[in-house]
């Protein structure tokens, strides 16, 4: 039944899995383990990235900024890290052409968080710069960004207090990433 059928499409810990559509056939391709935060694919579906971490919370900037991010290939293989001279890499999103991802990280676990541009194609990541990713002392969790649309736009969300989260909209200067517009909230 239905019941039977949600439990084995999500089931802990994570799997990557492929459907034959003819059969119904379910394959394991990559046991990618129970702390999973985040998964993005990649817009022509060649990759996964992926975030993990211990538990939810992994992002609350009480406990210190925890997570690590991996691609792999829907074929299966090795997963690979983003950026593993960071101590923590989290929240991938990638740019509309599939050929970058947006990730936030720190170099240490200590560090406030900021936003770096990985390019696939092996050249170093850049950080973002022209804005503050910094929520307010108060806010417990930090910056998120969503989604990376065309015109180089990052929609994001931030906790200015409370449980109250707000969708911002900022631009950033190609190959520069750079700020190149002042942050616009959304809601």
């Amino acid at each position: 039944g239905l019941a039977e059928q949600h439990s084995r499409c999500f089931r802990r810990p994570f799997d990557l899995v492929a459907t034959n559509t003819r059969t119904g056939e379910l394959r394991v391709v990559a046991a990618l383990g129970q702390d999973v935060l985040v998964a993005a694919w990649s817009p022509d579906g060649r990759w996964l990235a992926y975030s993990k971490g211990p538990g939810r919370f992994s992002m609350d900037k009480s406990l210190g900024f925890n997570a690590t991010t991996y691609l792999i290939s829907p074929t299966g293989g090795e997963s690979t890290r983003l950026m593993p001279d960071f101590e923590s890499v989290a929240l991938p999103v990638w740019s509309p052409d599939g050929r970058r991802l947006l990730v936030t990280a720190g170099r240490t676990r200590s560090d406030e968080p900021e936003w770096w541009v990985v390019a696939l194609d092996g050249r170093e990541p850049l950080r973002v710069s022209g804005m503050t990713l910094v929520t307010p002392g108060d806010a417990k969790f930090p910056v998120r960004p969503w989604t990376w649309i065309e015109g180089n736009r990052i929609v994001y969300s931030t906790a200015l207090g409370g449980d109250s989260w707000d969708l911002w909209e900022v631009a950033l200067a190609p190959d520069t990433w750079v700020a190149s517009t002042e942050p616009r909230r959304l809601t």
